[in-house]
């Protein structure tokens, strides 16, 4: 087996053997119906619009067998203004005729091998209904375990047409993120290399300096493809943060609308249990298609604390 160590995107004949890797891995939608995920043409775009990444590939004559990729992100504590690096893994996926055969802990073993700093906190986010999870193959073989870290729910609002608010604004990212940080009490991960990820890049929007997010799309990083070839087209809402209501609805019915005049399908957002629970007077006025959950995994020392997640990372 021939393992890559990746820090920047593939040249274009390993970028072809992990785009026909990644076809057999299918994820349910709805009754008869499931998608695929592409990360196109910029396999670790994905992770690099995070921050500083790496991806192992297992190869052997047969193509790729297996991935995992991380990035080393760096998370900010508004309340203390320190920061960390945090290693943040993702797709860690092993080919069927792979499959049972030790190669979960030997990319994982190729990646924790890659990394020559100091040690640092490690997280993961996964789906609920996942097949594997951390739980069945962290905590071995020498490898770090996780623990369930909080959890997340993923809001899925149908893209539709509201009218522009003139109350909405568009800002550059410097004072979108003072902004955000003015508004949200929990550790966040700074926002590095967005443009990675969006096509035709991404806005910063607020409402009256009393509400803001970051609207967006992974479609230079990642693209979901139902069963029949048709992409999923989804905008995102990123680092949501508000201090009124009535600001929130605002923006949320913003986002719908540019969704809408996009031509995306929906608007995902990811909040804290205790976020929903929050926000559930507003989001009953809005046209809610689906709300799943993740759950975030990560080493002891990061239980400590609550994570802003966003949509356009897991």
């Amino acid at each position: 087996m021939n393992y890559h160590i990746l820090h920047d995107n593939p040249d274009d004949i390993l970028q072809q053997k992990l785009s026909a890797f990644e076809t057999q891995f299918h994820y349910p939608l709805g009754k008869d119906h499931w998608f695929s995920i592409s990360h196109c043409n910029f396999y670790l775009n994905f992770y690099l619009a995070m921050g500083p990444a790496t991806c192992i590939v297992a190869e052997n004559n047969e193509g790729v067998q297996g991935t995992i990729c991380s990035a080393i992100r760096t998370l900010y504590n508004p309340n203390t203004k320190a920061t960390q690096e945090v290693a943040y893994i993702g797709d860690l996926k092993v080919a069927l005729k792979s499959q049972g055969k030790g190669m979960t802990y030997e990319l994982m073993q190729q990646l924790q091998a890659s990394y020559k700093g100091p040690a640092i906190p490690v997280m993961s986010v996964v789906m609920d209904g996942t097949k594997l999870t951390p739980f069945d193959y962290t905590g071995k073989k020498g490898f770090l375990t996780l623990e369930i870290i909080q959890k997340v729910y993923v809001i899925q609002l149908l893209a539709r047409k509201e009218g522009h608010s003139q109350d909405v604004s568009i800002i550059g990212a410097k004072k979108g993120v003072e902004l955000f940080e003015q508004m949200h009490c929990h550790s966040y991960f700074l926002p590095k290399q967005l443009n990675l990820r969006a096509k035709n890049g991404y806005q910063w929007i607020h409402v009256n300096d009393k509400a803001c997010a970051v609207f967006e799309n992974t479609r230079l990083a990642k693209r979901l493809y139902k069963n029949n070839g048709e992409e999923i087209k989804n905008a995102h809402l990123s680092y949501l943060s508000y201090k009124e209501d009535s600001a929130l609805l605002i923006i949320l019915k913003q986002a719908l609308h540019m969704a809408f005049e996009s031509k995306y399908q929906a608007v995902f957002l990811a909040l804290s249990e205790a976020e929903y629970l929050k926000m559930n007077p507003i989001l009953e006025q809005l046209p809610v298609v689906n709300v799943a959950k993740a759950t975030v995994y990560g080493t002891p020392d990061l239980k400590t604390t609550m994570y802003n997640i966003n949509t356009a990372e897991i």
